[in-house]
């Protein structure tokens, strides 16, 4: 990468200052090549039932959304819900555009950070795409805790918080758990 006072290059010599101006999160130079650096930023217009997405539409999409759920630190049940939500209207035609190695990361990503995604011989579209229509969030065993803090770092450290296991192993609250006042110590 070549930097100057007012632009940055990549390895290809796209210039990233229009980029820049549009958003602050940056493309990560590695991943410049599954970008399209012109869709990047714009997820709120992104919509998975046009035709005519491409394989870099979709990776700019979902690689933005990674820079952003970085950012705003989301593990657990919210990154969950965002996930959910972001990717809301998402088929497995959509999920099957785009290249596995994007689709790989944002398993890794969601679930490194505590969102249950099976690795198993499934294909990771199709795992994503059940998370995505799932109501429930996935409540964590200690078996699948102590399976995905062997995988990575980064769960490790998380799990190292006692907040954040208590999250995973959150029952989600019923309607009549709302509505019920606070019993009084």
């Amino acid at each position: 990468m070549v930097t100057s006072a007012n632009t940055s290059y990549v390895a290809s010599g796209i210039e990233q200052t229009e980029v820049e101006m549009k958003t602050p999160f940056q493309v990560p130079l590695a991943l410049c090549s599954y970008v399209d650096l012109d869709a990047w930023g714009d997820w709120a217009i992104f919509d998975p039932d046009d035709e005519e997405n491409t394989h870099k539409t979709i990776a700019s999409f979902v690689l933005f959304l990674l820079e952003v759920y970085k950012q705003e630190d989301l593990a657990g049940q919210e990154l969950w819900s965002r996930f959910r939500s972001d990717f809301e209207g998402w088929t497995t035609a959509t999920f099957r555009k785009a290249v596995s190695a994007i689709l790989k990361l944002l398993r890794d990503f969601l679930l490194y950070r505590g969102v249950w995604i099976p690795i198993d011989n499934s294909q990771i579209r199709n795992n994503l795409l059940r998370v995505v229509q799932e109501n429930d969030y996935h409540v964590w065993t200690e078996e699948e805790i102590q399976d995905t803090s062997k995988r990575s770092p980064i769960f490790r450290t998380l799990a190292l918080n006692s907040n954040f296991v208590e999250d995973l192993q959150a029952q989600p609250l019923t309607v009549e758990d709302i509505r019920l006042p606070p019993k009084a110590a």
